[in-house]
Protein backbone atom coordinates (compact mmCIF):
# COMPACT_ATOMS: atom_id res chain seq x y z
CA UNK A 1 0.00 0.00 0.00
CA UNK A 2 1.36 3.10 -1.05
CA UNK A 3 2.09 6.11 1.76
CA UNK A 4 2.58 9.52 2.08
CA UNK A 5 2.85 11.93 4.85
CA UNK A 6 1.22 15.37 4.61
CA UNK A 7 -0.66 18.49 7.05
CA UNK A 8 -3.38 17.34 7.96
CA UNK A 9 -6.57 19.32 6.41
CA UNK A 10 -9.33 20.62 8.12
CA UNK A 11 -11.40 17.53 8.93
CA UNK A 12 -15.38 17.05 6.62
CA UNK A 13 -18.45 16.05 8.77
CA UNK A 14 -20.12 13.28 7.30
CA UNK A 15 -23.29 13.64 5.69
CA UNK A 16 -26.70 14.64 7.41
CA UNK A 17 -28.05 12.11 5.38
CA UNK A 18 -25.46 9.20 6.59
CA UNK A 19 -27.34 7.23 9.44
CA UNK A 20 -23.82 6.45 11.18
CA UNK A 21 -23.77 4.16 14.44
CA UNK A 22 -23.39 6.33 17.31
CA UNK A 23 -21.70 4.68 20.34
CA UNK A 24 -22.27 4.79 23.88
CA UNK A 25 -19.42 4.31 26.35
CA UNK A 26 -19.53 4.91 29.70
CA UNK A 27 -16.43 7.27 29.91
CA UNK A 28 -18.44 9.80 27.35
CA UNK A 29 -21.30 11.86 28.69
CA UNK A 30 -23.33 14.54 27.04
CA UNK A 31 -25.50 14.48 23.75
CA UNK A 32 -24.16 13.12 21.18
CA UNK A 33 -25.22 12.60 17.70
CA UNK A 34 -23.88 12.77 13.92
CA UNK A 35 -22.73 15.97 13.75
CA UNK A 36 -19.65 15.21 16.04
CA UNK A 37 -18.19 12.58 14.12
CA UNK A 38 -15.60 13.52 11.87
CA UNK A 39 -15.64 11.27 8.50
CA UNK A 40 -12.71 10.55 6.53
CA UNK A 41 -12.58 11.80 2.68
CA UNK A 42 -11.19 10.38 0.01
CA UNK A 43 -10.66 12.66 -3.28
CA UNK A 44 -9.17 11.92 -6.32
CA UNK A 45 -6.25 14.30 -7.09
CA UNK A 46 -6.01 16.93 -10.23
CA UNK A 47 -2.85 18.25 -9.23
CA UNK A 48 -4.04 21.93 -8.22
CA UNK A 49 -5.82 22.77 -4.90
CA UNK A 50 -5.09 21.28 -1.49
CA UNK A 51 -4.07 18.09 -3.56
CA UNK A 52 -1.72 20.31 -5.58
CA UNK A 53 1.44 18.43 -4.32
CA UNK A 54 -0.13 14.98 -5.04
CA UNK A 55 0.41 13.02 -8.12
CA UNK A 56 -2.68 13.72 -10.70
CA UNK A 57 -4.83 10.46 -10.46
CA UNK A 58 -3.82 9.21 -6.98
CA UNK A 59 -6.59 8.10 -4.71
CA UNK A 60 -6.04 10.27 -1.63
CA UNK A 61 -7.75 10.06 2.10
CA UNK A 62 -7.47 13.07 3.73
CA UNK A 63 -4.15 14.58 2.15
CA UNK A 64 -2.62 12.26 4.22
CA UNK A 65 -1.72 8.35 2.21
CA UNK A 66 -3.01 7.49 -0.96
CA UNK A 67 -5.19 4.20 -1.72
CA UNK A 68 -3.79 1.31 -3.83
CA UNK A 69 -5.32 1.28 -7.50
CA UNK A 70 -7.37 -0.14 -8.28
CA UNK A 71 -8.97 0.17 -5.52
CA UNK A 72 -12.36 -2.14 -4.50
CA UNK A 73 -14.99 -0.56 -2.87
CA UNK A 74 -18.77 -1.36 -1.26
CA UNK A 75 -21.01 1.61 -1.45
CA UNK A 76 -23.33 1.95 1.79
CA UNK A 77 -25.46 4.87 1.05
CA UNK A 78 -25.42 7.87 -1.53
CA UNK A 79 -27.73 10.65 -2.48
CA UNK A 80 -28.15 12.99 -5.30
CA UNK A 81 -28.09 17.13 -5.52
CA UNK A 82 -27.12 19.57 -7.99
CA UNK A 83 -24.31 22.49 -7.03
CA UNK A 84 -24.34 26.14 -8.58
CA UNK A 85 -21.11 26.70 -10.96
CA UNK A 86 -18.67 29.28 -9.17
CA UNK A 87 -16.18 30.56 -11.52
CA UNK A 88 -12.43 29.71 -9.72
CA UNK A 89 -11.52 32.45 -7.72
CA UNK A 90 -14.51 34.84 -7.53
CA UNK A 91 -15.26 33.73 -3.60
CA UNK A 92 -18.49 33.29 -3.57
CA UNK A 93 -20.47 30.51 -2.30
CA UNK A 94 -22.45 27.82 -4.19
CA UNK A 95 -25.67 27.13 -3.89
CA UNK A 96 -27.33 23.56 -3.21
CA UNK A 97 -30.06 22.03 -4.82
CA UNK A 98 -32.43 18.56 -4.48
CA UNK A 99 -34.16 19.15 -7.91
CA UNK A 100 -34.03 20.19 -11.00
CA UNK A 101 -36.96 22.19 -10.51
CA UNK A 102 -35.18 24.01 -8.00
CA UNK A 103 -32.57 24.31 -10.29
CA UNK A 104 -34.57 26.05 -13.02
CA UNK A 105 -36.46 28.46 -10.11
CA UNK A 106 -33.21 29.56 -9.45
CA UNK A 107 -32.23 31.13 -12.52
CA UNK A 108 -29.78 28.40 -13.38
CA UNK A 109 -29.34 25.08 -16.26
CA UNK A 110 -27.67 21.74 -16.60
CA UNK A 111 -27.57 22.35 -19.98
CA UNK A 112 -25.04 23.71 -22.13
CA UNK A 113 -26.53 26.73 -24.52
CA UNK A 114 -24.23 28.86 -26.78
CA UNK A 115 -21.24 27.38 -25.99
CA UNK A 116 -21.60 27.96 -22.70
CA UNK A 117 -21.47 25.14 -19.93
CA UNK A 118 -23.81 24.42 -17.58
CA UNK A 119 -24.59 27.02 -14.78
CA UNK A 120 -24.99 23.74 -12.54
CA UNK A 121 -23.99 20.29 -12.44
CA UNK A 122 -25.24 16.86 -10.60
CA UNK A 123 -23.03 15.71 -7.68
CA UNK A 124 -22.84 12.42 -5.99
CA UNK A 125 -22.45 12.27 -1.87
CA UNK A 126 -21.47 8.83 -1.10
CA UNK A 127 -20.50 6.63 1.77
CA UNK A 128 -18.38 3.73 1.07
CA UNK A 129 -16.26 1.01 2.29
CA UNK A 130 -12.45 0.40 0.67
CA UNK A 131 -11.73 -2.67 0.91
CA UNK A 132 -8.17 -2.92 1.94
CA UNK A 133 -7.31 -6.71 1.76
CA UNK A 134 -5.24 -8.29 5.04
CA UNK A 135 -2.30 -6.72 4.35
CA UNK A 136 -3.67 -3.22 4.81
CA UNK A 137 -2.10 -0.76 7.45
CA UNK A 138 -4.21 -0.87 10.37
CA UNK A 139 -3.95 2.67 11.23
CA UNK A 140 -5.08 3.66 7.84
CA UNK A 141 -8.00 0.47 7.53
CA UNK A 142 -9.09 0.54 11.29
CA UNK A 143 -11.97 -1.30 10.62
CA UNK A 144 -10.89 -5.98 10.71
CA UNK A 145 -13.45 -8.59 9.16
CA UNK A 146 -12.58 -11.79 8.56
CA UNK A 147 -8.94 -11.25 7.91
CA UNK A 148 -9.88 -8.33 5.61
CA UNK A 149 -9.06 -4.53 6.62
CA UNK A 150 -11.47 -1.45 5.58
CA UNK A 151 -12.01 2.23 5.51
CA UNK A 152 -15.13 4.01 5.57
CA UNK A 153 -15.20 6.95 4.13
CA UNK A 154 -17.10 9.94 2.50
CA UNK A 155 -16.87 10.16 -1.74
CA UNK A 156 -18.22 12.93 -3.74
CA UNK A 157 -18.64 12.20 -6.95
CA UNK A 158 -18.49 15.42 -9.14
CA UNK A 159 -17.76 17.18 -12.91
CA UNK A 160 -17.49 14.32 -15.39
CA UNK A 161 -16.97 11.69 -12.94
CA UNK A 162 -20.87 11.45 -12.63
CA UNK A 163 -20.95 9.80 -16.08
CA UNK A 164 -18.16 7.30 -15.52
CA UNK A 165 -18.63 6.89 -11.42
CA UNK A 166 -22.35 7.80 -10.07
CA UNK A 167 -24.29 6.56 -12.90
CA UNK A 168 -22.87 3.22 -11.80
CA UNK A 169 -24.12 3.17 -9.02
CA UNK A 170 -27.76 4.17 -9.72
CA UNK A 171 -27.68 1.43 -12.37
CA UNK A 172 -26.52 -1.17 -10.91
CA UNK A 173 -29.11 -0.37 -7.73
CA UNK A 174 -31.76 -0.35 -10.16
CA UNK A 175 -30.94 -3.45 -12.08
CA UNK A 176 -29.16 -6.71 -10.73
CA UNK A 177 -28.65 -5.68 -7.20
CA UNK A 178 -32.01 -5.31 -6.79
CA UNK A 179 -32.43 -2.05 -4.81
CA UNK A 180 -29.82 -3.35 -2.09
CA UNK A 181 -26.27 -1.36 -3.45
CA UNK A 182 -24.32 -3.04 -0.48
CA UNK A 183 -24.98 -6.13 -1.82
CA UNK A 184 -22.11 -5.53 -4.76
CA UNK A 185 -18.83 -4.31 -5.04
CA UNK A 186 -16.85 -2.21 -7.23
CA UNK A 187 -13.68 -1.15 -8.66
CA UNK A 188 -12.64 2.33 -8.72
CA UNK A 189 -9.98 2.64 -11.45
CA UNK A 190 -8.60 7.02 -12.28
CA UNK A 191 -8.67 7.30 -15.44
CA UNK A 192 -7.22 9.97 -17.98
CA UNK A 193 -9.62 11.76 -19.76
CA UNK A 194 -8.67 14.58 -22.55
CA UNK A 195 -10.45 16.85 -25.14
CA UNK A 196 -9.29 19.72 -27.65
CA UNK A 197 -8.91 22.08 -24.02
CA UNK A 198 -6.51 19.82 -21.85
CA UNK A 199 -6.43 16.94 -19.75
CA UNK A 200 -7.92 15.91 -16.50
CA UNK A 201 -8.79 12.49 -14.24
CA UNK A 202 -12.10 10.73 -13.70
CA UNK A 203 -13.18 8.30 -11.43
CA UNK A 204 -14.54 5.51 -13.45
CA UNK A 205 -16.39 2.45 -11.28
CA UNK A 206 -17.28 -1.13 -13.10
CA UNK A 207 -18.68 -4.20 -11.59
CA UNK A 208 -16.29 -6.16 -9.28
CA UNK A 209 -19.03 -9.38 -7.83
CA UNK A 210 -21.35 -9.70 -5.09
CA UNK A 211 -20.74 -9.26 -1.44
CA UNK A 212 -21.53 -12.26 1.25
CA UNK A 213 -24.25 -11.57 3.62
CA UNK A 214 -22.13 -11.65 6.44
CA UNK A 215 -20.53 -8.94 4.73
CA UNK A 216 -23.26 -6.99 4.51
CA UNK A 217 -23.97 -7.44 7.95
CA UNK A 218 -20.37 -5.91 8.97
CA UNK A 219 -21.39 -3.20 6.82
CA UNK A 220 -25.14 -2.52 8.66
CA UNK A 221 -23.12 -2.06 12.03
CA UNK A 222 -21.39 0.46 10.53
CA UNK A 223 -24.47 2.37 9.56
Amino acid sequence: MATKTKTKPAKLESSEDAELAVATSSHAQGDFNQSDIIMPEIKLSQGAGALGDWPKGQLVVDAEFEVAKPATITVLSYKKQYVEYIPYGTGETSRFFDTEEEVVEAGLSLKWADNQRPTANAIMDTMICIHGGPDADPAQFPYEFKGGRYLFCIWRIKGTSYDTAAKHIVTADATYLKGDIRKGCFSLVPTKAENSKGSWWVSRLSRKGLNEDDFVGFLGEFM
